[in-house]
């Protein structure tokens, strides 16, 4: 806490962290096929698809049945293991897909991330599924980011109140294929228009 400026005494930092892991899923049959993706988990050669994620309509777009079901298979399976698995989706890239848990302590949270990608493996197989999980598994298109959605309640001196300071930022020049790490909030010294914490302090 001192390292970011500490005026009002605070004695204690304790952090938490939520990992939405975005991922693909494409067909073994497909993905046998391809010795670049077994071996690397990415592909080392290739023309670039016919479509592409220009138009964001998979974002918007319904999300197919077979994939649903591996959705809610993976949601069983992490539940069984205490991740708190709560909101699924489609994501920009064709066959790109997002799981976003319930946040919960950053060294769990980060336990559990390793856990998730792992059980998603393991689930795509029983629906003869391969999930891709590596940074940037398709050239030209968003990779496989895991964003990280954190809050840092403080704790002052004995007798005043806690204060929650909610982190949620990519910086500017922060590609789409990295890790998105926490990144300090401080109230802005004006209003600003292009970004607002998404987690207000509780």
């Amino acid at each position: 806490v001192n390292i970011f400026g500490n005026p009002t005494g605070a004695k204690h930092c304790h952090s938490s962290v939520g990992g939405e892991q975005e991922y693909f899923l494409i067909d073994r049959d497909l993905f046998n096929e391809r010795e670049d993706l077994v071996t690397t988990g990415r592909t080392l050669f290739g023309a670039k698809p016919p479509k592409g994620q220009e138009m964001e309509d998979h974002y918007f777009g319904t999300i197919k049945p077979a994939v649903k079901a591996f959705m809610a298979d993976l949601d069983v399976e992490l539940w069984k293991l205490g991740v708190y698995s709560k909101t699924e989706h489609n994501e920009v890239a064709p066959s790109q897909h997002e799981m976003a848990p319930i946040y919960t302590e950053t060294n769990v949270g980060t336990d559990q991330n390793q856990l998730t990608m792992e059980i998603m493996k393991s689930v795509a197989k029983k629906h003869n599924l391969a999930c891709l999980i590596h940074e940037k598994p398709f050239a030209g298109i968003n990779g496989s980011t895991s964003t990280r959605t954190c809050s840092e309640p403080v704790s002052r001196a004995p007798g005043t109140t806690t204060v929650s300071a909610p982190m949620r930022h990519r910086p500017p020049s922060s590609p789409s294929t990295s890790a998105t790490t926490c990144w300090p909030w401080r109230p802005p010294s004006k209003p600003a228009s292009r970004w607002k914490p998404s987690r207000l302090p509780r």
